[in-house]
């Protein structure tokens, strides 16, 4: 969705500045995600017993 924003706006405004921001955001977010889920998958198995 945020490169069909960003390809309706022009290229050198402040809003399309924004939205390349909000894309590479989110991009960065799903490549994070397996490794969170990962590490919350580990701590189910270990019980919490840790305690954080």
């Amino acid at each position: 969705m945020a490169e069909s924003g960003q390809q309706a706006l022009d290229d050198q405004s402040p809003a399309a500045d924004r939205i390349a921001e909000i894309r590479d955001y989110f991009a960065f977010i799903a490549a994070e995600i397996e490794g969170l889920n990962e590490r919350w998958r580990q701590r189910e198995r270990s019980g919490r017993s840790s305690g954080t």
